[in-house]
């Protein structure tokens, strides 16, 4: 929902827009992240180095 207002106002405003989630759980197989902080930590540093490079 939030991601497809982001790309809709985007779009109106004439700017490229991105997301990046991470997948806690897997509902269907009952798995779910035991250090969901870590993984968002992950992928913010991850974002940040190839956005920066």
């Amino acid at each position: 929902m939030e991601t497809s207002a982001l790309y809709g106002l985007g779009s109106m405003l004439g700017q490229n827009c991105l997301t990046a989630c991470v997948i806690i759980a897997n509902r269907v197989r009952k798995e779910f992240t035991k250090d969901y902080k870590k993984s968002v930590e992950l992928l913010i540093e991850n974002s940040l180095e190839r956005l920066t490079t």
